[in-house]
């Protein structure tokens, strides 16, 4: 977990991650959000990592919630309130778990349906989208900035027409 004011250090692991390109970052108490070429990358103070691909979108108006949280996606998150040092994996709904991928030691959920966040330009955006979270899994997993990289580049590759019934079926 980074420190909750370690704004700086997010800001140059996106930078790192976009090194070649044109990018507009901008960091907030809880995450930082970067912006290149149609496509957000957010990273938060626990190291979760939201890469969103927006399908539609328009400015908007935040709501209290929105303004309290800063970033919405469809998925909900239920991280343990204690670690103790320990690595504990956040429980995801919402999401589809991607088994097959080359992110070495990280697991991946996608997920698509509406987003709402505040831009790099500090314009508050909403819309649909379609996109990945991911979180470190094992200790030996590859940096956080070449698996935003291998994100972005899995994001042409994953098929994304699924039923949300399909998501929430038992195996």
């Amino acid at each position: 977990m980074f420190k909750l004011d370690d704004r700086e250090l997010r800001n140059n692991i996106l930078r790192e991650a976009f090194k070649d390109q044109p990018v507009k970052i901008k960091a907030y108490p809880r995450f930082s959000v970067a912006y290149s070429k149609g496509v957000y990358v957010v990273l938060d103070i626990y190291r979760y990592i939201y890469v969103i691909k927006p399908l539609t979108i328009s400015k908007c108006k935040p709501k209290f919630l929105d303004r309290v949280y800063g970033f919405r996606v469809p998925l909900s998150i239920f991280r343990p309130p204690f670690t103790y040092g320990a690595l504990l994996v956040p429980k995801v709904g919402g999401g589809r778990l991607i088994e097959e991928h080359n992110i070495r030691g990280w697991q991946v959920y996608a997920f698509k349906g509406t987003f709402k966040l505040q831009d790099p330009d500090g314009n508050w955006v909403e819309g649909k989208c379609i996109g990945f979270f991911a979180f470190i899994l094992e200790w030996d997993a590859i940096d956080i900035k070449d698996a935003i990289k291998k994100l972005i580049e899995l994001l042409d590759k994953v098929d994304f027409r699924w039923r949300y019934s399909e998501i929430y079926r038992t195996h």
